[in-house]
C-alpha cells in the first residue's frame, strides 16, 4: 500500500489533531478529518464581537513551550506577551510582584515585604534558577506529589503560597487547593521563567487555524462521530465509513474506566470605563475564592475604537454564585473604581482542562497505538496543554508513519 492510497480519519479538529494530519502530510499521507462542530481548535477557541476577539476561557501560548517552537510561526502569530510577574489586590491594597532580572520595572517592587518577605523572594529567584537549568525529562521522571506539599518542601511561607501561588498557579490549573502534580508545576514554572506568556493579536483562535492553513486534508464539520470500531467510523447520521488507520482525539476509544475527568472553568468579559494605566499584568485576587484571574485584554490587543475590555476567570468547581455574572461584577467593583458599560459574554466551559493526578510529558506508546489500525491521541493522555497536545499530535503520526513503513 502506497503513501496516498493509506485512507487515514482523524476524529477531531482540536490542535492535536490538526498536528497529526499535518506530519503526516510531510511525510506524503493524507487525512481526512471529521469534527462534531461546524469550526476547527477544539478546546482553542475565539469567538468575534465587533471583530474584537474574545478568547472562550482565558487561555495563553506559553513561547517557551518546545513544541509550539517546532510547529508555530510565532512572527505570523503576532504575538501579544504578558509582563513577566502579576498585580495582586489583598486587603484593599495593591502589589506587584514579578522577575526584576527580566523586566527592570518589577526593582521598584523588589522591597515590597506585604506579599512576600525576603526569603520568599530569594527563594523564588533560587527556583527559578534551578528549573532553567533542569531538562524536562527530569522534570516529569521526578516523583509527583501535590504543589502544596512540593512548595512548603521548597520553604516558602504560607502567606506566599496563599497571596501568590495559589491564586496565580490555581488559575492555571484550575483548582484552588494546588493538589495538581508537582511536576506539571516545575514544568509550567519552567515555561514562565524562560519564555513568554503571550496571546496572538486576533485572539488564540489564530493557533490551530495557522495549523490548519497548511494541510491539504480534507475537513468536515459537523460531522459528528459516535463510536470506532474494526476499522469502521460510525457517524451519528447511522452512516459508517471503513479506513486503513483511524486517529481518535477525542477519547471516544477509550474504556469506561479510563474517561476523561476535566475541570471547568467561567470566562466573563464586560466593557468598563476604569482610571488606570496600561501594565499587561494579570491581577490576582487572593482574598476572593473562586476568581482565578483578572485581565484588561485591551492592555494586550487595543480595541479599535479605544475600549477597555475587562476579562474575569472563575473556577467552575467552586460555588456557582462565583460563576454568576451580576455577583462577579459586585466583587470585581470592590476591588476597583470601575464603571460597567456593557457585559459583553460569558463562556461556561466544563471540559477547559483534563485533571491529571500523575502527568507524564508526553503519551507511552502504549497509550497511543490501540491495535493495528487504530490510534488515539491528545492532550489528556500526558500533561494536559497545548504542548502535549502538539507533542501527542506529532508523537502518534510518527508512530503511524514508522509502523506503515514496515508493512
Amino acid at each position: 500500500m502506497t503513501q496516498n492510497e493509506t485512507n487515514i480519519a482523524i476524529i477531531g479538529a482540536g490542535v492535536s489533531g490538526l498536528v497529526a494530519a499535518q506530519t503526516l502530510e510531510k511525510a506524503g499521507y493524507t487525512t481526512t478529518i471529521f469534527e462534531k462542530s461546524n469550526r476547527i481548535g477544539g478546546r482553542v477557541h475565539t469567538e468575534y464581537i465587533d471583530d474584537y476577539p474574545l478568547d472562550v476561557g482565558f487561555q495563553v501560548l506559553l513561547t517557551a513551550y518546545p513544541a509550539a517552537q517546532r510547529i508555530l510561526d510565532y512572527d505570523a502569530l503576532e504575538l501579544r506577551t504578558f509582563l513577566p510577574g502579576a498585580q495582586i489586590i489583598s486587603s484593599g491594597k495593591t502589589h506587584t510582584i514579578g522577575d526584576p532580572l527580566r523586566h527592570s520595572g518589577f526593582w521598584s517592587s523588589a522591597l515590597d515585604s506585604n506579599i512576600a518577605s525576603f526569603s520568599d523572594k530569594i527563594k523564588t529567584l533560587q527556583l527559578a534558577r534551578a528549573l532553567k537549568s533542569k531538562s524536562i525529562s527530569d522534570i516529569f521522571a521526578a516523583q509527583s506529589q501535590s504543589t502544596l506539599d512540593y512548595l512548603k518542601e521548597k520553604g516558602f511561607s504560607q502567606k506566599y503560597i496563599n497571596q501568590f501561588f495559589k491564586p496565580f498557579f490555581g488559575g492555571i490549573f484550575l483548582e484552588n487547593e494546588l493538589h495538581t502534580s508537582s511536576r506539571m508545576f516545575e514544568f509550567i514554572y519552567k515555561m514562565f521563567a524562560t519564555g513568554d506568556a503571550a496571546i496572538p493579536k486576533n485572539g488564540m483562535q489564530m493557533i490551530p487555524n495557522q495549523i490548519a492553513s497548511t494541510l491539504k486534508s480534507k475537513i468536515q464539520l459537523n460531522s459528528d462521530v459516535v463510536n470506532v470500531k474494526n476499522s469502521q467510523v460510525f457517524f451519528e447520521s447511522s452512516e459508517s465509513k471503513n479506513f486503513d488507520i483511524i486517529i481518535d482525539t477525542i477519547g471516544i476509544t477509550l474504556d469506561q474506566k479510563d474517561k476523561i475527568k476535566w475541570k471547568g472553568t467561567v470566562n466573563h468579559y464586560y466593557e468598563v470605563d476604569i482610571d488606570r494605566k496600561v501594565n499587561q499584568l494579570i491581577t490576582l485576587t487572593p482574598d476572593i475564592d473562586g476568581i482565578n484571574s483578572i485581565h484588561f485584554v485591551t492592555d494586550l490587543i487595543p480595541h479599535p475604537t479605544g475600549k477597555q475590555i475587562l476579562s474575569i476567570s472563575t473556577n467552575a468547581n467552586t460555588d456557582t454564585q462565583r460563576t454568576d455574572n451580576e455577583i462577579v461584577k459586585r466583587y470585581v467593583n470592590s476591588l476597583f473604581d470601575i464603571r460597567f458599560i456593557n457585559h459583553l459574554a460569558s463562556y461556561a466551559v466544563p471540559q477547559a482542562l483534563p485533571d491529571i493526578q500523575s502527568p507524564n510529558y508526553s503519551a507511552t506508546i502504549d497509550n497511543l497505538k490501540i491495535n493495528e489500525s487504530t490510534y488515539r491521541t491528545g492532550d489528556y493522555l500526558s500533561a494536559g496543554s497545548l504542548n502535549a497536545a502538539m507533542e501527542n499530535g506529532e508523537k502518534v503520526a510518527k508512530l503511524i508513519i514508522s509502523d506503515l513503513s514496515i508493512v
